[in-house]
């Protein structure tokens, strides 16, 4: 039954690009590395030492940024077209997410996670 399951699920995308499968793949990993957002409230009050207020004002600061830029990335899709757009934002979001590693302190955290106009 579930070697059934799997051949239909197969053949169903068989006909798809090899840049589509590249670009699916890396939004697999990409979404992967986002479940660190969960846990950047504990990040940012155990690591970075901020209170918990300045940690929920990060977190919906996350929110609002993650809401404009649905808003303009959809625009500048239908401008520019989906495969571009989609390259350049994983390729920034691994650059993003890797610079958490490195950071210290609360501001440039903020500034280069949520506030930055990109």
């Amino acid at each position: 039954m579930f070697a059934k399951a799997a051949r239909y699920y197969v053949n169903s995308y068989k006909g798809l690009s090899r840049e589509i499968w590249l670009l699916a793949f890396v939004n697999l990993i990409n979404r992967c590395g986002t479940m660190v957002i969960p846990f950047m409230m504990l990040y940012l009050t155990s690591q970075l030492g901020c209170s918990i207020s300045k940690a929920g004002i990060v977190m919906s600061l996350w929110g609002i940024g993650a809401f404009i830029g649905s808003y303009f990335g959809g625009k500048l899709t239908d401008k520019v077209g989906f495969y571009k757009i989609q390259l350049f934002s994983l390729f920034l979001a691994a650059l993003d997410l890797s610079f958490w590693v490195s950071c210290k302190i609360i501001m440039p955290f903020v500034w280069l996670h949520f506030c930055w106009p990109w």
